[in-house]
């Protein structure tokens, strides 16, 4: 668990952090505007669309929160956020980030959730509303947590199964650092900061991502050996298609070499189109993804990786046989 911060005055003084607002009407960036303006913030960047991914780098500079639109027919602000807390647009990942919306569809809230945006406002809200979630951001913003496919706010209820077993991650908060210390703020200690857990986040994420093509190498070998079902060309090329981008996180130096290899196994030596003739190279890929697991951080031995994978391929598999038995 991470420990609570100590609560701020309700009485915000935001003027040294910054601020990019995108939003499509005119009245909702004035609004946003006069209620950041409000509580300090004298430096707005204001745009009507999410820029290209060129221009991303550039506006998203030494920024402290982004409050950006998001539309079921537009996935532009989704993929900034994910941009964002990749690295991909942004030298800092933990930008605290605001989606709006006018509607609260299924489809809104996933793409939100799933981006790893910090909260969602609905429009039309008022000033009030707009001070209470940067409030919020400030006095009680989530850790983080990092699988496979995602890096935000830790939303799951402790509750949940398997909800403890992915560790959370307090990660810099520059907006809530801003405020408490003004003029005193360093950004040379803020940098150093985000470098260090972006290391830990990035490291997390390429283990999060060779534990899944583990899982996803002994379900293909699953399919394989499943004379009942004719799905093993299916699985393999599920397998190379994840693998592929999964793959390419690895940074380390030290460890891009096995990881090179193992994407050389995946891309060259798997065909889909003859499941039975790939048991050898899963066989091979499977060690290898093993141990890229044990390098990256696992505490589990190579071969109980593997044995975890196979019960979680036999688990898939059995509840797809009950599906299609009760269908």
């Amino acid at each position: 668990m991470h420990d609570e911060p100590k609560p701020m005055k309700r009485s915000l003084l935001l003027e040294h952090a910054t601020a990019v607002l995108i939003e499509r009407p005119v009245a909702t960036r004035r609004l946003l505007r006069s209620a950041l303006h409000n509580i300090g913030l004298r430096e707005m960047r204001e745009l009507d669309q999410v820029p290209d991914n060129g221009a991303g780098a550039e506006l998203l500079n030494a920024v402290d929160l982004v409050v950006v639109e998001l539309s079921e027919n537009d996935p532009a602000g989704a993929r900034l956020v994910a941009d964002i807390r990749r690295r991909v647009t942004a030298f800092n990942p933990f930008i605290a980030t605001i989606a709006t919306s006018f509607v609260a569809t299924s489809g809104i809230i996933s793409s939100a959730v799933n981006a790893g945006t910090d909260s969602i406002l609905l429009k039309p809200f008022s000033q009030q509303q707009m001070y209470e979630q940067v409030l919020n951001l400030i006095e009680r913003r989530r850790p983080f947590i990092v699988t496979a496919n995602y890096i935000g706010p830790e939303r799951r209820p402790q509750t949940r199964a398997g909800a403890s077993a992915v560790p959370t991650i307090d990660v810099p908060n520059t907006l809530r650092d801003k405020l408490i210390r003004g003029r005193s703020y360093n950004q040379g200690e803020a940098t150093a900061a985000i470098e260090s857990i972006w290391g830990r986040v990035s490291r997390e994420f390429g283990l999060r991502g060779a534990l899944q093509i583990l899982y996803l190498i002994r379900l293909a070998k699953a399919a394989i050996d499943d004379p009942t079902r004719d799905d093993a060309a299916k699985e393999v090329g599920r397998l190379r298609d994840t693998a592929k981008d999964l793959l390419a996180r690895i940074a380390e130096t030290q460890l891009r070499e096995i990881a090179g290899e193992l994407t050389d196994w995946i891309g060259q030596r798997l065909d889909p189109r003859n499941g039975a003739d790939n048991r050898m190279a899963l066989q091979k890929i499977t060690q290898l993804t093993a141990t890229l697991a044990c390098l990256l951080g696992s505490t589990q031995t190579p071969d109980e990786l593997i044995q975890q994978a196979d019960r979680a391929a036999f688990e898939y598999r059995a509840r797809q046989v009950v599906a299609q038995s009760s269908a």
